[in-house]
């Protein structure tokens, strides 16, 4: 496919270009098309005080400089500051390969990069994907900047060169094999690891551990997402705190520094910091570090509820925050869910309790209040026949079912002598309502392109919460519920999953399950009831069965205990080295990825075992599909 310089360069002229090449192509300029307004012209309190806040700021961290000048000031104020960070970087000029290794030959980065045909059909894969979720880049600006780096791929500037390759890694893995056979011509895992090296290349180019440059710590933020389902949650967590390290240095924690930047560069500053801090929360949970950046101690404002076309680098003027589903929504409420989390009780009583008189005091009303405003201020707007907004209704309802089940479990460690029956049942609501919002994702075409996000967040808790139930109180009227509603979401979670792989996280899963229908069904059968096996146990059982006739059966013998549910002896804690949920139905996996290898739990013999007291609850999956974890979009 052959593009003119002209042609790709003409103002305007973007969307004919991908069109006259049979590319899809969303306009740009069709920014409107799935917003649907308020009838309600009106900032709310929310807004008017986050306005505020973004004008006024807070307490600045005090600048050593300006008390060495000691008031004295001149033309060259910034002077020492300036010289002494380029004698570092004069200084130290070969540090690249701390992190990604050091080089064998150079790399000619420009042969990685794919045809520009695919070049921006991985674009609109992403603007598709991943754009709407994260809203860490900006369309109207980088899109131009794209289309032109396509026409000289050896003089991309190396920050955009990293953030292309960090573009098609993320676009890779929303595909499925399937699709990036057809769509390529190649494999997931060739395009994986092609485009990924080529995104550790161009980072290293772009000295990105020293960066200033918010479009470098983007192509990383990028890049680490892509590589979250191949890589030890450790992994992940540990080069994290790299991203999170850069990001600190540059102020993006801080609103007044924000405030500073032009009105785009300070919004989309927001953006990062806000998408970095909740997949950080995230990942330190499934890496068993209880500490997060997602907690009470800084300022970052949440990002605006509007679109990306009322955002200009023109702008002198913040746009009227919108009462109406933007284009950021999604982004916009896991932020403001993701805030009322940082500064809950149950979370940091849960990562770290010393940052409990820094947390702001939430609205009268808790969770209830949390669901009002939500619903009020966002879902109400929703078209539920919008890919977009059908997302963000059902992760947004969802977390805050979460919420109120990890506040149950707050409640039982702070009170357990009062525990009574209501609060008991309550959770088990809280369970399911929990079970079912994920159903609806993970059941829906709609969400087939967002598969990605939600593969990170399986609601293990919630199965666990009810299974207890099921356990200690055998014979209760919503004990047929509960069955269904798991073996719903189970279902809906395992769609398209093949049965010649599995992971390990298969075997507690089952163990969980299986074992606890034993329990009900001696129950029955001491009490002489009828009882039917339910579809869960029949479908985890057939799936146990299809695994063993393709050889996935290990043959080391498992050492077994006695694995008590029991709310009583439950000490909630869970170090939960499971890795990503995703992975579970061998859906999420990502080349590299090499299960390991153990016995499942079968029918008729000794089962294994998941003892409930050497599970950490403060590192839970709690799988909350936009807040921070424990309890994290």
């Amino acid at each position: 496919m052959g593009f003119s310089v002209s042609q790709l360069l003409s103002p305007g002229n973007e969307d004919g270009v991908f069109q006259s090449n049979n590319v899809k192509f969303d306009p740009l300029h069709d920014d409107h098309g799935s917003e649907k307004s308020s009838p309600n012209d009106y900032h709310s309190d929310r807004d008017e005080e986050a306005s505020q806040g973004r004008d006024e700021g807070v307490a600045e961290v005090k600048n050593i400089w300006h008390a060495m000048r000691q008031g004295y000031r001149d033309p060259n104020d910034s002077f020492f500051e300036t010289a002494i960070s380029h004698a570092q970087d004069q200084s130290y000029n070969n540090d690249e390969h701390m992190l990604f290794g050091s080089r064998q030959t150079a790399v000619e980065l420009y042969t990685l990069h794919p045809e520009p045909a695919q070049l921006f059909r991985l674009w609109q894969v992403y603007l598709d994907n991943v754009n709407p979720l994260l809203k860490v880049t900006h369309t109207p600006t980088l899109q131009g900047r794209i289309v032109e780096a396509a026409s000289n791929l050896k003089e991309v500037p190396s920050t955009l060169e990293a953030l292309m390759f960090g573009i098609y890694c993320m676009a890779i893995l929303t595909l499925t094999p399937e699709e990036c056979q057809n769509m390529f011509k190649q494999t997931k895992e060739e395009l994986s690891t092609r485009f990924q090296f080529g995104c550790q290349q161009a980072l290293s180019n772009s000295n990105f551990l020293r960066t200033g440059s918010r479009e470098c710590l983007t192509a990383l933020f990028l890049y680490l997402v892509s590589v979250r389902s191949a890589s030890h949650p450790k992994s992940i967590s540990s080069m994290l705190a790299v991203a999170m390290r850069i990001a600190q240095r540059m102020g993006l924690q801080s609103e007044n520094i924000n405030a500073r930047s032009s009105v785009l560069e300070a919004e989309m500053r927001r953006r990062l910091w806000w998408s970095l801090v909740l997949f950080d929360s995230r990942v330190s949970a499934l890496g068993d570090h209880k500490p997060t950046s997602l907690a009470p101690g800084w300022d970052c404002a949440l990002p605006m509820n509007v679109s990306d076309s009322e955002l200009r680098e023109e702008t002198k003027n913040a746009p009227k925050v919108q009462e109406q589903a933007t284009e950021a929504i999604f982004a916009v409420v896991r932020s403001e869910l993701g805030d009322y989390t940082r500064n809950s009780p149950f979370y940091i009583a849960f990562t770290n309790p010393l940052m409990k008189p820094l947390a702001k005091k939430l609205p009268e009303g808790g969770d209830v209040a949390l669901e009002r405003m939500i619903e009020e201020k966002y879902l109400k707007f929703c078209d539920a026949d919008n890919r977009l907004h059908y997302m963000t209704l059902w992760t947004a309802r969802g977390s805050i079912a979460t919420c109120r089940l990890m506040n149950d479990f707050l409640v039982y460690l702070e009170s357990s002598a009062t525990y009574n029956q209501a609060n008991h049942d309550a959770a088990v609501s809280y369970a399911i309502d929990w079970l079912e919002c994920d159903e609806k994702l993970s059941s829906s075409p709609l969400t087939k392109g967002f598969r990605w996000f939600l593969q990170l967040y399986f609601p293990l808790p919630a199965y666990i919460r009810i299974i207890q139930h099921l356990k200690t109180q055998p014979f209760s009227s919503i004990a047929e519920r509960g069955w269904k509603v798991m073996k719903d979401n189970y279902e809906a979670r395992s769609q398209g999953a093949s049965v010649d792989r599995w992971h390990p996280i298969f075997k507690p899963f089952a163990n969980i399950v299986l074992g606890a229908w034993d329990t009900v069904k001696k129950a029955h059968e001491q009490a002489e009831r009828d009882i039917e096996t339910p579809e869960l146990v029949d479908v985890i059982n057939r799936k146990i069965a299809d695994m063993s006739l393709q050889g996935n059966e290990p043959t080391e013998p498992q050492a077994q205990d006695n694995a008590g549910m029991e709310m009583d002896g439950v000490q909630l804690q869970m170090p939960f080295g499971f890795g990503d949920p995703g992975m579970f139905f061998d859906m999420g996996g990502q080349p590299g990825f090499d299960p390991v290898t153990s016995a499942p739990y079968m029918a008729g013999s000794a089962p294994l075992t998941v003892n409930m007291n050497q599970l950490n609850w403060s590192s839970m999956n709690w799988g909350m599909s936009g807040m921070g974890e424990n309890g994290n979009w």
